[in-house]
């Protein structure tokens, strides 16, 4: 079949004949500088993607905490607080005092009551420390007599020890004399009166001489009975006065635990600056409740992050995390970055966690050093407070973007 089959005759002849010509193209005088442009483009693109690097981020929360730990200061019992003697920011020693709690309300007793029973037993207690100071007097007097008796007796055993050496040479001198009167009466140059008479003075003698020695005797007892008693009085009076103390401290320990029902002073454990006053003056403390913080002297805040299990995967010791602070708005006041110090190893459940932040989801704590303890804000440092919440980014991974835009490639090569 033709081509004059197929077309009709008019649409031929327009083709023939073509009264306007043949279209002619111009090129635009713009046209190679808008090449060149973008040729350019694509070819910074191209650099970009190839040397220009993303960072990839994990977005979590946290809040601040001092390094070892924030001490939380809690009553020991109900009671009233009557005495507050601290202030926020105040620094305290171990052993100051915070609070002062009254208890009487609770008490079934009336405070009258009370106040009387109380000083029925510092009365008694005065008491036996006066009879205690009497009682140290006694037995110094007392164990002063026994001494000043034992050196009596010794000077008694003494005399008498003379005595009876006296008394010793008289009775043989009597004896002397008594014989020689009796070898005379064999001469007959003494009569037998005489005899008797020497005979009577010998057993004079004699008895006198038992007489001194029988008073030696009974000396000498009472110095040995003496001498146990200065031995055994020391102990004697050891217990009395030991008797004496004990009911003392018992006293004492009875006042102490009455005084303690009716006020309760409160004391820091240990050095370190107030913080986070919870309980004021004339409010009931209640022992599940913290009155106060401290915070440690010489701690040092740091961010603890809660990081999902998703997120947990690349992040490591060292790795730069960007630090927000919810109370001062990063908009305003910018963002401050920290550097991961730890990484805990256990899993923190929503169920199981005491925190100051509410987890959505298991998660591990992250501690993060901060590099400042301060934000800057209206041209002065405001130093961070414990619990304070924020938003941080932890820099997981820098790579070149256009090893970002081939991961998926290279994933599916590692697969394969």
């Amino acid at each position: 079949m033709n081509e004059t089959g197929l077309f009709r005759s008019q649409a031929l002849a327009f083709k023939r004949d073509r009264p306007l010509g043949e279209a002619i193209g111009i090129a635009s005088p713009a046209l190679p500088l808008l090449t060149a442009l973008a040729s350019a483009a694509a070819l910074a693109l191209i650099a970009f993607a190839c040397w220009g690097e993303y960072t990839r981020k994990a977005h979590v929360s946290g809040y601040l905490a001092p390094s070892m730990g924030l001490i939380k200061v809690y009553a020991p019992q109900s009671g009233t607080i009557v005495e507050k003697q601290v202030a926020e920011g105040q620094s305290v020693k171990a052993g100051d005092t915070l609070y002062v709690l009254s208890t009487e309300s609770g008490s079934k007793e009336t405070p009258q009551v009370q106040t009387a029973a109380l000083e029925q037993l510092r009365q008694r207690r005065d008491s036996l420390t006066a009879e205690l100071n009497q009682r140290a007097e006694l037995d110094r007097i007392e164990y002063q007599a026994l001494l000043d008796r034992e050196q009596g007796l010794r000077r008694e055993l003494q005399q008498l020890d003379g005595e009876i050496a006296t008394q010793q040479a008289r009775v043989e001198g009597s004896a002397t004399s008594a014989d020689r009167f009796r070898q005379l009466a064999g001469k007959h140059f003494v009569s037998p009166v005489q005899i008797q008479q020497k005979q009577d003075e010998w057993l004079d003698n004699q008895g006198k001489l038992q007489a001194l020695q029988r008073n030696r005797l009974t000396a000498q007892r009472d110095l040995q009975s003496t001498q146990t008693d200065i031995a055994g009085s020391r102990l004697k009076f050891q217990n009395q006065r030991a008797a004496i103390e004990r009911n003392i401290s018992e006293l004492n320990q009875k006042i102490t635990e009455s005084e303690s029902r009716r006020t309760i002073v409160i004391s820091a454990p240990g050095d370190g600056t107030v913080t986070a006053i919870l309980a004021e003056r004339g409010q009931v403390a209640n022992p599940a409740n913290p009155l106060l913080s401290i915070l440690p002297a010489g701690a040092a805040l740091r961010a603890q992050l809660m990081v999902p299990s998703s997120a947990i995967g690349f992040v490591e010791t060292d790795q730069t995390v960007l630090i927000r602070y919810q109370a001062f708005p990063y908009q305003r006041f910018g963002s401050y970055s920290g550097r991961i110090v730890e990484i805990a190893k256990t899993l923190i459940s929503p169920k199981d966690a005491d925190l100051p932040i509410e987890l959505q989801e298991p998660a591990y704590r992250v501690t993060v050093a901060l590099d400042r303890q301060a934000v800057s804000a209206y041209k002065q440092a405001l130093p961070l407070q414990s619990g304070m919440r924020l938003d941080a980014d932890i820099c997981l991974d820098t790579r070149r973007l256009i090893d970002w835009v081939f991961d998926p490639l290279y994933s599916l090569t590692g697969r394969v």
